[in-house]
């Protein structure tokens, strides 16, 4: 049948536009004036709106279309199909009978009835909505009446949750989340158990708060102890300024051990807590503040509650917390400074102690010139400094706490110069120290003075320390020698260093702050470095090898090496210390991975003799392998640790074995992991069960509790 067409001007609500209106039918007829009928393969087109059906009328008058089977209507991405539509194409609303639709980005809805009361509103019976597609969805939310604002929320009432066709769950009123943007709502909860813990539940809520800051809320209830709530607040005021802040509190007791009438005891308080801010605000183009802030209420906070929290990016296995608050002013000849800092540090072995170090505040005026003949950069600090340290030796059950203040100031003043020589460049440099210690409070001894020269002493002066010294520090790098090979380059680079700080006895000096103890040293590092470059393969090898010329016997310092290998699949690195003295290894560290798409396998293995006996573990490694299917994720990863006096693969006291499995689908995910801890290290302040096992439930459903902030925060981390 021959197809007719009819093109329409239809007046718009606007003042500025008009839209055409075009029918496409087998037959088209005009019953009435201003009324058109169109049956047969019906499409109407209005803008990017496009409506198909076997039958419509059209009143040209009033704008109304009403639409007769298999009616299905398109817009802006959206899709509505029903029985029969009455609908106002200048008011865009309407009301469609047995319907179903779909909403970008992926959200399928049915119901009975859908009154479409704006372009961005409609109102639902007998409504029900998901993110997964088919006549039986996964999962499906089922409710008696909803209503639904196009980029902002699904509100129902007498809600049922059901899997296939199921009823699970039933709420008198619930809020679901029609966005493509970021969502405020509840996050889908954690659950699981812990043979600690008990049984516990985390629910979770997101809050966008605008579109320059987000905010979450956590809360753990355990069956077996007080309640951990957490709160994580995300603020990018600009481009160069942004604030996040995480903060656990729990009220929980912490532990420590003491002594009371000598006997071993353990202290009970009340409230822990973890804190970590990353702030960066620049308040003009040469004032900049920043913080960054790592603290915990005690030494087995994160061990006891590092699996539930919600930082994902946070590592910290050194037991030391480090908080630094800086405010700096730049100008062409000095930049000031002044800080906060504060480095609080843990060690547990033998002994159980806590060391807090506070510069409260630093202030400094510092700046590297490199316009003038001969280069140099200067130094002016000061620091009132609180030093605290609660120690306590198992052996005999002895305390020893020690609270002292002092002020300090320190100068340095570093002169140097690159001269080329054609071959290499040459690099030699002097720096000069000034530092001074005064206003004790608490200081039991003082050092014993030492005169080298006018350059190099130790005074002492009642209740005040001064100390002079310097240090030679020349360079000598020879230029890159290379050769370029068919498929890759070899580049090679050398480096000669000369150090020099003269003998001043500094026994019994304080060594809390950076260049506090600066060592009588005399010596020559070579280094040499192999860089091997591909289209598809890297290889970088450095040796660095030190000769000490203070001693008579035993010059060589440990042969320092390292070595790492990438390419698409592989990438590995190791990290060698070696004593030829001793014929043995002071230090290793090694890490590879093997990522062939669906399946990553990762290794790692650590010793290092300085920690031996001043730490938990001194040797750790972990394994893990990972499957990665179009159904099934599978993940076991294997940490263990332990003390060694000597590189070997043993005494691996400590283990914890993970082992997750994550079933997929396009509109869900449901993954189970089982954690298996063991610690017996030799201190124990938590009187917790030696082997700790968890039973951790995690479900994602597509846009229910799925959040990715869109903040960008920086992550820069800053020396201390």
């Amino acid at each position: 049948m021959k197809r007719l067409v009819f093109l329409i001007l239809l007046i718009a609500s606007t003042a500025f536009s008009a839209e055409k209106v075009t029918i496409e039918a087998d037959t088209v007829d005009t019953p009435e004036k201003s009324i058109y009928h169109a049956k047969g393969n019906v499409k109407i087109f209005q803008g990017e709106k496009t409506l198909l059906a076997d039958e419509i009328f059209y009143n040209k008058e009033n704008n109304a279309i009403h639409a007769i089977g298999n009616v299905k209507l398109t817009e802006d991405g959206s899709i509505l199909e029903c029985s029969e539509m009455n609908y106002d194409t200048e008011k865009e609303s309407g009301v469609f009978i047995d319907t179903k639709a779909f909403m970008p980005p992926y959200h399928w809805i049915t119901a009975s009835k859908i009154d479409k009361q704006s372009k961005y509103s409609y109102k639902m019976d007998d409504a029900t909505f998901s993110t997964c597609e088919g006549a039986k969805p996964d999962w499906s939310f089922k409710a008696s009446e909803a209503n639904i604002s196009v980029g902002g929320y699904l509100s129902s009432w007498h809600t049922t949750a059901r899997i296939k066709n199921v009823p699970v769950f039933y709420t008198p009123y619930f809020i679901y989340p029609i966005k493509t943007e970021r969502e405020t709502g509840f996050l889908v909860p954690n659950a699981g158990y812990n043979s600690n813990l008990g049984a516990y539940f985390q629910p979770k809520f997101y809050w966008n708060i605008g579109v320059d800051q987000d905010a979450t809320f956590a809360s753990l209830i355990a069956a077996n102890a007080p309640s951990l709530n957490t709160l994580e607040h995300r603020i990018a005021i600009s481009k160069r300024s942004n604030i996040q802040t995480y903060i656990e509190y729990t009220a929980d007791e912490k532990r420590y051990p003491n002594n009371k009438d000598g006997v071993y005891t353990i202290e009970e308080e009340r409230g822990r807590f973890f804190i970590n801010n990353k702030t960066t605000l620049t308040l003009s183009d040469s004032i900049l503040f920043r913080a960054q802030v790592d603290a915990v209420s005690d030494y087995e906070y994160i061990d006891d509650f590092g699996n539930y929290k919600l930082l994902d990016d946070y590592e910290n296995d050194t037991d030391t917390y480090k908080t630094n608050l800086t405010l700096t002013k730049t100008s062409k000849y000095a930049d000031f400074a002044f800080k906060y800092l504060d480095t609080m540090e843990y060690n547990v072995g033998t002994y159980y102690s806590k060391e807090h170090t506070y510069s409260a505040p630093r202030i400094s005026i510092e700046k590297n010139i490199s316009a003038l003949p001969i280069n140099f950069k200067y130094f002016v600090g000061y620091d009132d400094v609180r030093y605290t340290n609660y120690y306590y030796r198992y052996a005999n059950n002895s305390k020893k706490i020690i609270d002292s203040n002092y002020q300090r100031e320190h100068v340095s003043l570093k002169l140097y110069k690159p001269v080329d020589l054609y071959i290499g460049t040459f690099t030699p440099s002097l720096e000069i120290y000034h530092t001074k210690w005064h206003n004790f409070s608490n200081i039991t001894s003082m050092p014993v003075e030492d005169t080298v020269s006018n350059f190099a002493k130790l005074s002492v002066n009642n209740n005040s320390i001064s100390r002079n010294t310097y240090m030679q520090y020349h360079t000598f790098k020879l230029n890159e020698i290379y050769k370029d090979y068919t498929n890759f380059k070899h580049s090679i680079y050398n480096k000669i260093t000369y150090k020099q700080v003269p003998r001043v006895n500094q026994t019994g000096l304080f060594d809390y702050i950076y260049q506090d103890n600066i060592d009588w040293t005399k010596e020559y590092v070579y280094t040499l470095s192999n860089y091997f470059k591909a289209k598809k393969w890297s290889i970088k090898i450095n040796n660095s090898q030190e000769y000490s010329l203070l001693r008579r016997t035993k010059k060589f310092e440990n042969l320092i090496s390292d070595v790492s290998v990438s390419t698409k699949p592989v990438f590995f690195f190791i990290k060698h210390e070696y004593n030829r003295y001793d014929k043995d290894v002071d230090y290793l560290h090694t890490r590879t991975s093997l990522n062939l798409s669906s399946i990553i396998l990762s290794a790692s293995y650590t010793f290092d003799i300085d920690d031996y006996g001043t730490v938990d573990n001194n040797t750790s490694s972990d394994m893990s392998i990972t499957y990665r299917g179009e159904k099934y994720d599978l993940n076991y990863t294997r940490e263990i640790s332990g003390m060694n006096e000597r590189l070997k693969w043993a005494n691996f006291i400590d283990k914890k074995d993970t082992l997750t499995v994550t079933y997929k689908k396009d509109c869900w995910a449901f993954g189970i992991s089982y954690i298996r801890d063991t610690q017996t290290t030799s201190v124990d302040i938590n009187e917790k069960d030696e082997t700790e096992q968890t039973i951790m439930f995690t479900l994602t459903l597509r846009g229910v509790g799925e959040y990715s902030t869109g903040l960008l925060i920086d992550k820069t981390e800053e020396d201390y």
